[in-house]
């Protein structure tokens, strides 16, 4: 390897006629550099690895098998802690009852009526946007009805026949005059 002042010399060298990489362009000068053993790795990230691979892999698993395959044994345990069916009735809407009751009928208040609110004013706002688009296309179209009215109408007489046809060829001719002077 060259010394560090000639290295970056040749690099600032190579800088200036923009054909500088900082990647080797061979593996043999990248070979030197990379440590042959590997990054050693740290045992404490090593162990949250491990920890979050139990936690959201096996025990997802494993409790739901665990309370399948032993449920007898489950209910016999619940039964003795807890007492008979009776308290545990109790237990039930003493705990439950009150939070069903209180936060969630009214979260669920308030979450469907932002909903119905949203959708209303949703479908309100559509309303209004067809209701111009209509309203634009038929005065569009009343406008065209009147053009056509006006300019296609059948004549009165055949002498305004006549005029009308002058006076087209007379445009047509002035037309022509033009074009042939540029």
């Amino acid at each position: 390897l060259a010394s560090g002042g000639e290295v970056v010399e040749a690099q600032l060298a190579d800088e200036n006629s923009g054909e500088f990489c900082i990647v080797p362009e061979s593996d043999e000068e990248l070979l030197p550099m990379l440590d042959r053993q590997g990054v050693p790795q740290d045992p404490l990230r090593d162990l949250q690895d491990k920890f979050a691979f139990f936690v959201y892999f096996v025990l997802p698993v494993a409790g739901p098998s665990l309370a399948f395959f032993q449920w007898k044994t489950l209910l016999l345990v619940v039964h003795e802690v807890i007492g008979d069916e009776r308290k545990l009735l109790e237990l039930t809407q003493v705990t439950l009852t009150p939070v069903t009751n209180g936060i969630v009928v009214a979260m669920l208040s308030i979450a469907l009526g932002t909903l119905t609110s949203i959708t209303v004013s949703t479908l309100r706002s559509r309303q209004l946007q067809l209701r111009s688009c209509l309203n634009k296309e038929a005065s569009e179209i009343a406008v065209l009805q009147a053009a056509l009215l006006a300019g296609l109408g059948p004549p009165r007489s055949v002498a305004d026949a006549k005029r009308i046809t002058r006076s087209g060829l007379r445009a047509y001719r002035q037309a022509l005059q033009h074009l042939r002077s540029y």
